[in-house]
């Protein structure tokens, strides 16, 4: 089966590989909390070319909006620190794995996008409307040469999001539970 939700892995993987809106749903409150800071950029220039007309002194407006960039830049490593996959050895097949991972998402009614050979991909159901504790998590493990590893992020494809409420770690912490104890 193709996987159109999220690309090939050729090499070990270290990080979570995103598709086109993939990046953007992820990265999106980034350059939103940028949106101030921009803004005063786009002063900035009309107080070159002359034009600017506003209330506040240039210089106060940079003061004003500087903190933007520190959150901005703190909130980009966060996001890009989540794309890190966790690896858990494992005595198992890479078969095994994904079966119990189809298991595992059977049980916490996990929608299946991708199953493979050696990797598997589920997501989490949820409605139009906001559920308690479902905001949309992606759950992504891809086994090679008796090693797994395990991703968990709010789903980059569905409504962008960053907070998930514990749901991520507790996905990964469950499912690493599960291979190891299917491993021992």
């Amino acid at each position: 089966m193709k996987n159109n939700y999220q690309q090939a892995y050729s090499n070990v993987p270290k990080r979570l590989k995103l598709n086109g809106l993939g990046h953007l749903g992820h990265y999106i409150f980034v350059i939103i909390i940028l949106i101030p800071f921009l803004l005063t950029v786009a002063d900035y220039i009309r107080y070159i070319a002359g034009a600017y007309q506003g209330v506040r002194p240039i210089n106060e407006l940079f003061k004003g909006t500087a903190i933007f960039i520190f959150l901005s830049f703190t909130l980009l490593i966060i996001q890009f620190r989540r794309l890190s996959f966790e690896k858990i050895k494992t005595s198992l097949p890479a078969d095994k794995v994904v079966n119990l991972c189809t298991k595992y998402a059977s049980v916490n009614k996990l929608e299946i996008k991708h199953v493979g050979q050696n990797e598997f991909i589920a997501r989490s159901k949820h409605s139009a409307f906001l559920e308690w504790g479902e905001w949309g998590e992606m759950l992504t493990v891809i086994v090679q040469d008796q090693m797994v590893y395990i991703n968990c992020i709010c789903d980059p494809y569905q409504r962008p999001n960053i907070i998930s409420l514990g749901k991520n770690k507790a996905y990964k912490r469950a499912l690493i539970k599960t291979i190891k104890n299917a491993s021992n």
